[in-house]
């Protein structure tokens, strides 16, 4: 009996011949980029989830309230080791921070690195980092000792054994190999290449500008901190008990502690946390891009639906008889969906062909590395998501043509009296209004995405990021800068040069409540950033000076003076402030200008108070150079000889300032990328089965078309009457898809400081679009049908 109803089933598919391969190519198409977004969905919900700990480890989050709440994931150092001796239920503790750029040399093999942590012994015990030499017991309790990744032990040593072998760090300290583990997986939201002991931290040459008493300051916060908790203690109710810890220690705090779960990090950080590791997702796009997957597969549904129905007429008369001899309704309706399912079978098959087709350029696309096959063999997840997929693409696209086809009345269909497709014209005019608002909200998105990333790229920063070349300054030579400095300038294409504690793409190297000034009232704070700069700063960057001036050796007591920018100057809320005196911590200065704000950190934030002061040569890591746009290569000759002579031994590097920035928005670029293929690719769903609509439509009224033609009617009246319907329902679906976009978006925008505008062209460019798609798809067959010899569509009937 199954047999049978499959041989139906199958003859049936192929009497459908062209409607059936759309109905499978769209339904397969929407499969595909479903299955897709769902990879890369599930790949960001795994994040750390690979450690055996991961139930009970936890970030430490430190909470602001003064003058303002910001929540932060860097905190002191001396921090997690007092926690874990004074709370029981606290078993290990270990802390992170960024080695910065360090220059690592094994004999004639030497590179800079940048991907190094200051971390503690207990990093191997709390968290699933995988030695394949070495003890993890003992691999950091050595002072000297380091820990390589597998790639990093070949870089360096090629087919050696390094275990007990040198490397030299910054040409001054030596390090000697203790383990190697394995390469962090890349759904780790903590990535490095090396660990080193934790106690280097504010070692004189290797951490720049931070000092050795770090360890035990309790005021800053610029590491982060994780805890591992017995097995099953609620980490709740730890929260209560180190909320005012920090009270201890600094008796006037007002900051708080809570516990962040360590699977939570990477999607709950984003924008939310201070501080937190760049690199961080956000569950915003899960659900935002779950919800596209969804749309897109349902776009490839209403296809089905649409064409199903418009041809009820050539499976009328099966269905009558069937019912007269004696078929229930639920036969029939178990009869179509069948059909369905089995399209939909088949259309997944196709779906993991073109998935497998185009997963190498999704990978490019989203900088992951999924795969499809690996999982289907070992993946219960993908094997249950695939088969859910099909089911309810099968179901739902059923479900509406088996409950509309079934409700047939044998009478009326062997009378002849059943209009062909008449029934179902109400339900399918709705089915391709919503599917036109769904394809509107997604070309009004992508264009707002476009927008603001346009917007974000070419927006005034407060400064000129072009023709500016940052380098970092080995800490051995920083005495030397300004030697450096004056030879670079005697070069007539170099135009400025500087240096400064921090990356305009960092934007500061302090953040502290320490400030005051004259007037200042006792229960006013202002969390304040700092930069450490040289002379000449202002000039390179082409800032701009709202009051006073920028440094200058003609002034020797700038040593100890201050510049705010306009952010400062009204949260301070004072007047005239030049001349004023300012304090940081202990040291007191004058202001002796006020520079206009410019954006010292990503867009996503606003422009902070901030401070500028001049630092001494040893603390500068960072050097800028402005250049001029002619004869760039031969300038970047003449830096790299004399930086051979400024520093030999140190490879030459060099980034420009502008491409530093452009990375800063990598993940809003994929967003951007991903939505233009997504929308590209619901407007093709939609427009496969509009022109299958379109196709049976025209063949259902060659009879009427030559008899308009034998009347007198013009090809272009008989086009305006297949697309005048349409026009009108394409702007039915912008009058529904705008006030759903615009909320979409507006809430999208909200993750930005600085932000486009939605504005009126908008909704008129996305509307039109969609009229434009519709019209090019449907003039395809009306004009076929518009041109056809009259008496030929008279003799088909």
């Amino acid at each position: 009996m199954f047999k049978n109803y499959l041989k139906i089933t199958f003859r049936n598919i192929i009497r459908l011949k062209g409607f059936s391969f759309i109905n499978i190519f769209g339904l397969a198409v929407g499969m595909a980029v479903c299955i897709l977004i769902l990879l890369w969905v599930q790949f960001e919900l795994s994040y750390d989830r690979f450690h055996k700990n991961s139930d009970d480890l936890y970030r430490i989050i430190k909470v602001w309230r003064k003058g303002e709440v910001a929540h932060q994931a860097v905190t002191p150092a001396p921090l997690a080791p007092a926690l874990k001796e004074e709370f029981p239920e606290i078993i290990a503790a270990a802390r992170f921070y960024s080695t910065g750029t360090w220059l690592l040399k094994h004999g004639e093999t030497a590179f800079y690195e940048n991907r190094g942590v200051f971390t503690d012994p207990s990093v191997f015990h709390m968290f699933s980092f995988f030695l394949v030499k070495g003890n993890p017991q003992t691999a950091l309790s050595h002072p000297n000792s380091i820990v390589l990744t597998e790639t990093m032990a070949a870089k360096y040593f090629n087919d050696e054994d390094p275990m007990g072998k040198t490397l030299r760090v910054d040409n001054q300290y030596d390090f000697f190999v203790t383990g190697v583990m394995k390469n962090l997986p890349p759904d780790s939201h903590i990535q490095f290449d090396f660990a080193v002991p934790f106690l280097h931290v504010g070692r004189e040459g290797l951490m720049g500008w931070l000092a050795q008493e770090t360890l035990v300051d309790w005021h800053n916060t610029s590491f982060y901190s994780y805890v591992l908790l017995k097995k099953n203690t609620p980490y709740k109710a730890v929260n209560q008990k180190i909320s005012n810890y920090l009270k201890k220690h600094i008796p006037d705090s007002t900051s708080s502690l809570y516990l962040q779960p360590f699977k939570r990090i990477h999607l709950h950080s984003s924008h939310l946390v201070g501080g937190s590791i760049p690199g961080s997702g956000d569950i915003s796009y899960i659900y935002l891009f779950s919800l596209m997957a969804f749309i897109v597969l349902l776009i490839a549904c209403i296809n089905f639906m649409n064409l199903a129905t418009a041809r009820s007429s050539t499976r009328a008369n099966e269905i009558g008889v069937r019912k007269v001899v004696g078929a229930r309704r639920t036969n029939i309706i178990g009869q179509f969906l069948g059909e369905s399912l089995l399209l939909s079978f088949i259309a997944m098959i196709l779906a993991v062909m073109l998935v497998e087709l185009f997963l190498p350029a999704f990978n490019t696309l989203t900088g992951k590395m999924l795969t499809l096959t690996s999982g289907l063999t070992g993946n219960l997840p993908i094997l249950l998501g695939l088969l859910i997929v099909t089911l309810f693409t099968g179901l739902a696209a059923g479900s509406y043509p088996a409950l509309f086809l079934s409700s047939f009345q044998p009478e009326k269909v062997l009378k002849g009296t059943l209009k062909s497709g008449a029934k179902g014209y109400l339900p399918r005019k709705v089915l391709v209004i919503f599917q036109f608002s769904l394809t509107i909200i997604f070309i009004f998105s992508t264009i707002v995405i476009s927008n603001q990333l346009n917007y974000m790229q070419n927006r005034k920063l407060g400064f000129e990021k072009a023709h500016l070349i940052s380098m970092s300054i080995p800490q051995a030579h920083r005495q030397d800068y300004q030697s450096l400095k004056n030879e670079l300038l005697q070069n007539s294409s170099i135009v400025n040069v500087t240096a400064s504690a921090s990356l305009p793409t960092y934007g500061r190297d302090i953040s502290t409540l320490g400030v005051s000034w004259k007037g200042k009232d006792p229960n006013q704070n202002i969390l304040m950033r700092g930069v450490g700069v040289d002379y000449d700063f202002i000039e390179t960057f082409k800032m701009e000076m709202a009051a006073g001036r920028s440094f200058s050796k003609k002034f020797s007591a700038d040593k100890s003076n201050y510049i705010l920018n306009e952010a400062a100057i009204k949260a301070m809320g004072i007047q005239s402030p030049l001349g004023k005196h300012f304090t940081l911590w202990d040291k007191t200065g004058t202001i002796i200008g006020v520079v206009k704000d410019y954006n010292f950190r990503s867009l996503h934030f606003k422009i902070e108070p901030l401070l500028l002061r001049l630092y001494e040569p040893q603390w500068l890591n960072f050097m800028f150079i402005r250049i001029k746009s002619e004869h760039i290569p031969q300038t970047l000759n003449f830096l790299e000889s004399k930086w051979k002579t400024f520093a030999p031994g140190y490879p030459f590097q060099y980034r420009f300032v502008d491409d530093s920035l452009d990375r800063m928005y990598t993940t809003e670029k994929r967003i951007r990328t991903m939505f233009n293929y997504i929308t590209f690719l619901a407007i093709f769903i939609a427009c496969l089965g509009l022109f299958g609509l379109a196709s049976f439509l025209a063949e259902q009224r060659t009879k009427e078309i030559g008899i308009r033609k034998v009347l007198g009617a013009t090809v272009s009246g008989i086009v305006l009457l297949f697309s005048g319907k349409l026009v009108k329902w394409v702007m039915i679906s912008n009058i529904i898809a705008w006030p759903a976009a615009y909320y979409l978006m507006s809430r999208w925008l909200q993750n930005f400081a600085y932000r486009t505008e939605i504005h009126m062209g908008i909704f008129i460019f996305s509307g039109l679009t969609a009229l434009l798609v519709a019209l090019l798809t449907l003039s395809y067959q009306s004009i076929k049908a518009a041109t056809a010899n009259p008496v030929k569509a008279l003799r088909y009937e």
